[in-house]
């Protein structure tokens, strides 16, 4: 991952308590083998006159079975690159946050 993106993220409130990945991995082979009843996916393109921002959140899907079950309506690709991630609870749920490459979503 490029350390000025890096950088940006953990110093944006909303991501300064994910987990960073050293390099890119795909969203399908960093989670084989678990089910995520929500996934809700950032895209950290940059954005702002001073590119010191990230367009963020962008959608959400299920994990199941090693397949994705849009929640929204958009699809989405299971090789995605992801740089980072943070799970959370939701309605007694094991939920997930993740960080990924601008266009690989």
């Amino acid at each position: 991952m490029n350390q000025e993106l890096k950088d940006l993220l953990k110093n944006l409130e909303r991501y300064k308590n994910f987990t960073f990945l050293e390099d890119a991995v795909a969203f399908n082979e960093f989670f084989a083998g678990k089910d995520i009843p929500v996934v809700q996916i950032h895209d950290t393109t940059t954005i702002g006159s001073d590119r010191d921002d990230i367009l963020g959140f962008c959608g959400v899907f299920a994990w199941e079975n090693g397949e994705i079950r849009a929640l929204d309506g958009d699809s989405y690709t299971p090789d995605m690159q992801m740089i980072g991630y943070e799970w959370f609870e939701a309605d007694n749920h094991k939920c997930l946050d993740i960080l990924v490459t601008p266009g690989s979503w």
